[in-house]
């Protein structure tokens, strides 16, 4: 089974994005705009990744976190938030465990690198994947957070 992404966002900003630097990557990449689509797409999946937009109920986004890691308690999570809501943020996020945080503006290059390193990581070891895809230098950015344990 293939590793799985999923972005989840109320928009369309980071799908395209996310599948055009992945297109060289054996992963499926899905789109989820609510709550019950982000919870079909990771049922039964171990080791997803999740770039997570919290948009602005942020309360309810962490509560939806929360039970993505019950499901998938492996799970890449990778939460983008905005500037007014990154301070309230930052410590819950890092009571959850996830990957990565940004807050807008958001670093484009510096949060597909992220994700696609991620998505990598959950290839299985004897697989070798040749890109022409290059990665672009990591932008200056918040560190991602220490993995859970």
């Amino acid at each position: 089974m293939k590793p799985i992404v999923v972005v989840h966002e109320r928009g369309r900003l980071w799908i395209e994005r996310v599948r055009g630097r992945l297109k060289d990557v054996p992963v499926r990449v899905i789109h989820s705009t609510c709550r019950a689509d982000c919870l079909q797409a990771l049922r039964g999946r171990r080791e997803s990744v999740v770039l997570f937009d919290l948009g602005w109920n942020w309360q309810r986004g962490l509560e939806l976190l929360g039970t993505v890691l019950c499901m998938d308690p492996d799970a890449a999570l990778i939460a983008l938030a905005g500037q007014n809501s990154a301070g309230a943020l930052e410590a819950p996020l890092r009571q959850l465990g996830v990957t990565a945080f940004f807050s807008a503006p958001w670093p484009l290059a510096r949060v597909l690198d992220v994700v696609e390193r991620a998505a990598r990581a959950r290839l299985p070891d004897n697989l070798t994947v040749v890109s022409s895809t290059r990665l672009a230098r990591p932008a200056q950015a918040t560190p991602p957070f220490a993995p859970r344990k």
